[in-house]
C-alpha cells in the first residue's frame, strides 16, 4: 500500500512539473525577442514597443518589468502593470496586444518589427 501511495505521489509531482514549466512568471521575454523594437497601432493609436535585453518590455510610456511577465509558451506573454491586463503573442515579424483596462475596455493591435 504504501509502495502504491509513494508512485501515485511520485506520478503526481512529475506531471505537476511538466505542466507547470511553460507558465513561468518572471522570467521575461525569451532571448529570441529581446533587444527588439515594434511599431503600429493598438486600438487605432500609433504605438511602439521595445523588448530590452533584460526582457523587460516598454509599451509606450508603460514599463512592463521582466520579474511580472509571465511566459504562456509558444511565444505568448502576459502581465499587468497597474489597472491594466497586456497580452503579446510573438511571431517571426510580428507581435499581437491585447490591452485589457479595468474599465473593461479592450484595445487590440498588431505592431511590425523594425
Amino acid at each position: 500500500m504504501i509502495k502504491k501511495l509513494f508512485l501515485f505521489a511520485l506520478l503526481f509531482s512529475v506531471f505537476a512539473a511538466v505542466s507547470c514549466s511553460h507558465n513561468e512568471t518572471g522570467s521575461g521575454i525569451e532571448d529570441k525577442y529581446r533587444n527588439t523594437k515594434y511599431s503600429g497601432s493598438i486600438g487605432g493609436t500609433p504605438s511602439t514597443l521595445m523588448v530590452d535585453s533584460f526582457g523587460n518590455v516598454i509599451l509606450g510610456d508603460t514599463y512592463y518589468q521582466a520579474s511580472n511577465i509571465r511566459n504562456e509558451g509558444n511565444g505568448k506573454y502576459s502581465s499587468i502593470s497597474g489597472d491594466n491586463i497586456i497580452t503579446l503573442e510573438f511571431t517571426k515579424l510580428l507581435v499581437y496586444v491585447v490591452i485589457e483596462q479595468s474599465n473593461g475596455v479592450k484595445r487590440v493591435g498588431t505592431l511590425l518589427k523594425y
